[in-house]
């Protein structure tokens, strides 16, 4: 790609100024839109403001004495009051200037500036301009202000700078305007104004230099309910056969066919998700006797669309030929938005076939103000051939919502797992509780930016550069048209300082480009050389360039962009591009050699799809061109992740290494590039096909596009350069911990450079219980053990209460020797007094079935005169959990201290034990005592109500509750919906109207009694939402069973979608099930399927039996085979199985015979 800001050889100047200029070609009689974007500002000055003469560094700018300070640039210059009879005057004041006599394109008009500009401060230009040429056939020409300038510091090396540019017109005054600095320490400046064809005289009215203020940042824009996911299209299934909302635009008649696919298109369905699992109607849009290319169907969203919301857009597309005959003329559609007089790119693909083909695109208006009419219209095949469309979409794109699936695929893609093994400095030590810091200093996947010769003169510049790229490739400085301006006379010093530069900070380079395909950004001394003398020049370009730099560039593009064009291949034959290749490959094997290309990745032009590009490199090879690696450009405008993964996934079949050679993202607010940045990287960065990211530059002032910089023109870094290096440092490992008792220290990392950091802990008793504890959690016996060993002496200093209790946790019954040794040291230390730590030592006793010495254990510590509340506590705890309840009572019945905790535990343990009468029993006597029940003990008495269906002491409980005043407390009433359900469903919906703070265990119960009743279960979740009460994975579980038992497909679906595109609820297995059998009982079964197939999450046995019981259900005999495969896997020995294959069979009316040898 060309880099527009440049420093520029004067011999360059007669006939390169064009290679700057990058249009948008929207042909009156092909409509199809480039998604190249011009950088070229054209603003006619009528409507806008003169620029300030403060501060301008330029001398008498407006001419207001006479020609003073300027001067002609080859050629001659006038001044006027008026031109052409008076038809031109001076746009302000009252003189304007004109060159006359240009005999070449960098002739025009200058100031010698020299010593008025500081180095590294940024300067803005603000100056109107027009043209004006005797031939009525030049109407427009383009304007050029360039900056030459001599750098004292580099051997007095001439440079030139392009600073700005505009597409200027005879018929009115424009405004051209740009920024620049000069990074080096110029002994001369001269800034002057060039460009026009010869004949053409170059207008200058005034001109504004001075020191750039700096910008303010642009606020996030504020984006009011997204609708994320929500299709703004207007009838896109065409229900019952109706047109409505759709209209015919331009010369064409408008029908409706039956026979369209009738699931969505796969990228879309992709994005989408579980959001629309409805089928297709069938239905299409055909547009017949289409008069011009640019006629289709179309269709009103001006209040749909929102400012700078990022929209995906998706069709199924096909076209049919009039008249009796078929062309195999490829044909181009297009789906285009029309925002007022702005015309954007929805997406292309070209057809060759009858077949329906996705449309698969995005766009995004980032204007000031919303469009007054926005329109949607598909266009695009030749007149005369049918255009047929359905299943449109056009939606917003949550991009965040993917961000956590491509973290787990980073995880797995780009981390492994390591063990580091450590040794102790001498073999009687240990290194057990060693204290270890893992810290990453560098990620090894090549992160690279595109770097500039006059960037390494920017001491900011370089050191941005140098701590945040790994690799590099060069803008213009390498291209031949740079290397050799004219035949013979080689320019070689910006690309080896720039190479010699890297090589001294480590940086590897990339080779850009040796040839370029596209003829404009040939140089004019190639281009004039006929067959013979061309082929000379290519091989004389390959051995000079590649033996000049042979073993120093890693990679190479070869021949750049050749989907965009064909100039060596047109003059030289089919086999030009596999002999560079292979030229390239003998004169440097150790490079390996690319082909680079753009739009490969976000479906925005036809010819560079991802099929067309696989052709090529499948063509190249055939030939015996040694392409080792794929470029793609990355050059993309508002990027949907799940459109770049499916053109990464087509590549990636190739087999072949990918690179994101030039990548770089658009947007005026730095908070959306910021975004589209990240989901680039990310999306990128997650793919395993990917090897390498080069960004095509980071400084505002030599970016290729506008408004695609992460540091700002006076090296302040914006949001989209803080999310890069967020993003760089989230992918750099950090952690800490302990060296195990093997030496060993495990992590998961990325690959890259590591530091480690060793403090050996000597084990102070407060060292020796901080890893007690740790190891104690991770159930690391061995450490436990090791670290005990480690402990001299041990007292009663030597552990706290915390190690102690969390290490008698591991005891289970096979480590009972170890428990006893623990309770042997406890009484050794004497510790037994201690409250947690017997409490502890009672549980590991029950925990290992030892009932008796729990008891003894009680004995020893004194608690048997039962004067410890909280020890007594515990073991009625222990006793009720084991089923011993008896004792428990007994243990109760001797305490003489009870607290309400006493009661609470003796009564849970009642029900525990499924003894109900005596919970209750023992509560009536609880309430009779006068010691007042606190929440948990009424819940429990209610359960216990609920266990047994009892109704008379439920209600009696109930009554309590209201007596007493605890009707306000929320999870006391949740439990007694809970338990009204069982025996009065009617009382349970007259509690929950009076609640006044329902949560979401309140509603949950509620969903859940309606289960066979779904329309009253979605009503009531309904209600939930409109009360802002979040619902959790259970109310969607109770909710989805509801529907799937009343077959609500369409709620089902729209409250299955909500869960992560509302509230962020990642589905599991058992949500997945309920959404599959809903689908499946309805019949629905290639969606049930694309649902599975999509999934990430483990699919267990029963989703695949929902699954099979549907196929039978609906004789689904492909979709039933499939599934029971996968089921005699797992269900071998599960008879079943095979009779609900026979049943699969019958509905298809074929034999059981069919699957005997299954």
């Amino acid at each position: 790609m060309l880099i527009h800001t440049s420093v520029l050889k004067l011999v360059l100047l007669a006939f390169c100024s064009y290679l700057f200029l990058v249009w948008i070609a929207i042909d009156a009689t092909n409509p199809m839109i480039n998604p190249r974007k011009s950088c070229i500002d054209f603003d006619p000055l009528h409507n806008s403001d003169h620029p300030s003469e403060e501060g301008n560094i330029i001398s008498n700018s407006n001419f207001s004495d006479g020609l003073n300070h300027w001067s002609g640039r080859g050629c001659k210059i006038v001044l006027h009051e008026t031109m052409a009879d008076g038809g031109i005057v001076p746009h302000s004041g009252n003189f304007f200037a004109s060159t006359t006599q240009r005999t070449h394109s960098w002739n025009g008009i200058q100031q010698d500036i020299t010593g008025k500009l500081h180095r590294k401060l940024v300067y803005e230009v603000d100056a109107a301009v027009r043209v004006f040429s005797n031939n009525v056939n030049t109407t427009t020409a383009e304007i050029q202000a360039t900056l030459y300038w001599i750098n004292q510091s580099d051997d007095q090396h001439e440079n030139y700078m392009e600073i700005a540019r505009v597409q200027a017109t005879n018929k009115d005054w424009v405004q051209m305007k740009g920024k620049f600095a000069i990074n080096g320490f110029a002994s001369r400046v001269i800034i002057f104004l060039q460009g026009p064809p010869p004949g053409n005289d170059i207008l200058l009215s005034s001109f504004v230099l001075k020191h750039a203020a700096k910008e303010t940042p642009s606020p996030r824009p504020i984006i009011k309910d997204p609708g994320y996911g929500v299709n703004i299209i207007t009838n896109s299934h065409l229900n019952k056969g109706s047109l409505y909302g759709w209209f015919p635009f331009g010369n064409c008649s408008l029908s409706v066919g039956t026979g369209s696919p009738l699931v969505l298109p796969p990228i879309a369905n992709a994005s989408l998700g579980a959001h629309h699992r409805q089928p297709l109607s069938g239905r299409y849009i055909i547009a017949k006797n289409r008069k011009e290319k640019t006629t289709g169907p179309a269709q009103m969203i001006t209040d749909k669309v929102k400012l700078y919301l990022t929209y995906q857009v998706s069709a199924w597309v096909r076209i049919g030929h009039a008249g009796s005959g078929n062309s195999s003329t490829p044909q181009t559609v297009n789906l285009v938005l029309s925002a007022d007089d702005q015309l954007v790119n929805g997406g292309q693909v070209e057809l060759v076939d009858d077949g329906w083909h996705e449309i698969a695109g995005s766009f995004r208006i980032e204007n000031e103000q919303p469009a007054a009419k926005v329109m949607a219209w598909i266009l695009g095949p030749d007149p005369g051939v049918d255009l047929m469309v359905t299943g449109v979409q056009i939606f917003p794109v949550d991009r965040q919502a993917r961000f956590k699936f491509l973290r787990k695929r980073t995880d797995k893609i780009r981390k492994r797992d390591v063990v580091l093994r450590l040794s102790a400095p001498d073999s009687g030590s240990s290194l057990l509780g060693t204290l270890i810091r893992v810290k990453q200093t560098q990620n090894s996947f090549p992160f690279g930016s595109c770097l500039l010769r006059t960037i390494i003169d920017n001491e900011v510049l370089t050191n941005f550069f140098l701590k945040n790229f790994n690799w590099a490739v060069f803008g213009n400085e390498l291209k031949w048209f740079w290397t050799e301006p004219e035949q013979g006379k080689f320019h070689y010093k910006d690309a080896d300082e720039l190479l010699n530069f890297c090589a001294s900070h480590n940086i590897q380079v990339r080779g850009h480009c040796i040839f370029w395909e596209v003829e404009s950004n040939v140089q004019d001394w190639v281009r004039n050389l006929n067959k013979s003398e061309l082929m000379v020049a290519v091989q004389n370009r390959l051995t000079g360039l590649l033996a000049r730099y042979q073993g120093k560039f890693a990679h190479y593009d070869v021949d750049n962009e050749m989907l965009h064009g064909s100039f060596y291949q047109d003059r030289l034959g089919q086999d030009a591009r596999a002999y560079m290749f292979r030229t390239a490959h003998q004169l440097d094997p150790s490079a390996t050699l690319f082909v680079n290309d753009y739009h490969i990745e976000d479906g925005s032009e036809s010819k560079a799809s991802p099929e067309k590009y696989i052709n090529q490199i499948v063509d190249l090879r055939e030939q015996g061109a040694p392409v080792g690696g794929i470029g793609i450009q990355g050059h993309i405008s508002n990027p949907v992740g799940t459109i770049v993964h499916s053109a990464l996934n087509k590549m990636a079949t190739v087999g072949l290494p990918i690179w994101f050679t030039e990548l770089d993202v658009v947007s005026n607010n730095e908070y959306i590039r910021a975004d589209d940045l990240e989901v680039m990287l990310r999306e990128v960065f997650a793919h395993p096909a990917v090897e390498g990211i080069i960004l095509f530059g980071f400084w505002e002032l030599n970016m290729f596009r506008e408004n695609s910089h992460l540091v700002n023109a006076e090296g302040d870094i914006n949001e989209a350069g803080r999310r890069y290096l967020a993003l760089k440092n989230e992918w750099l490992t950090r952690a800490h911990g302990h060296i195990d008792g093997h030496g060993q220290f495990s992590f998961r990392g990325f690959h890259g450079s590591y530091e480690l950091e060793i403090t050996r802990l000597i084990v102070f008793p407060h060292a020796a219980n901080t890893l007690l504890s740790l190891y104690s959690k991770s159930q690391d016996l061995r450490s436990v053990k090791l670290v005990f060993n480690e402990i001299d002496n041990p007292d009663v200093y030597s552990h706290d209460n915390c190690s102690l209790t969390s290490v008698l946790s591991l005891c289970s019954p096979e480590l009972l020797d170890f428990g006893l040794q623990l309770h042997s040291l406890i009484i050794k230390t004497g510790l037994l007094a201690r409250a947690s730590v017997l409490n502890s030592l009672l549980t590991m006793y029950f925990t290992c079935q030892r009932v008796d010495d729990a008891f003894g254990v009680f004995e020893e510590g004194g608690a048997f005169q039962f004067d410890q509340v909280e020890v007594s506590n515990a073991l009625l705890s222990a006793y009720s959990r084991h089923g011993c309840i008896d004792q428990a009572f007994q243990i109760f019945s001797y305490m003489n201290s009870r607290n309400l905790i006493s009661w609470n535990t003796v009564i849970s343990g009642y029900q525990w034990n499924a003894l109900p009468t005596e919970g209750l029993r023992l509560f009536s006597q609880l309430v009779a005592s006068g010691i007042i029940p606190n929440t948990s003990t009424l819940c429990i008495a209610l359960n216990i109500c609920a266990g047994t269906s009892a109704l008379r002491p439920g209600k009696q409980v109930h009554n309590y509750i209201c007596k007493t005043g605890f009707f306000h407390e929320t999870s006391l009433n949740n439990s007694l919906i809970t338990v009204c359900q069982v025996w009065q469903s009617g009382l349970a919906s007259k509690i929950f109207q009076k609640m006044m703070g329902k949560d979401t265990i309140t509603w949950n119960p509620m969903i859940s009694a309606y289960k066979q009743h779904g329309r009253e279960a979605v009503r009531c979740f309904e209600m939930m939402q409109h009360c802002e009460v979040r619902p959790d994975v259970a109310t969607f579980m109770a909710v989805l069973s509801a529907c799937s038992h009343s077959g609500l497909v369409s709620d089902g679906c729209r409250i299955f979608n909500s869960m992560v595109a509302t509230y962020g609820i990642e589905p599991d297995v058992d949500h997945f099930s309920c959404i599959i059998d809903l689908l499946g009982r309805a019949g629905f079964l290639d969606e049930t399927e694309t649902l599975i197939s999509g999934k990430h999450i483990e699919i267990d046995s029963n989703m695949w039996w929902a699954l099979f019981s549907s196929c039978a259900a609906h004789g689904n005999l492909r979709l039933g085979r499939i599934v029971v495969g996968i089921l005699l896997e797992t269900e071998q020995h599960d008879l079943s199985v095979y009779v609900l294959l026979s049943n699969v069979y019958a509905g298809d009316g074929k034999s059981p015979q069919m699957y005997k040898n299954w």
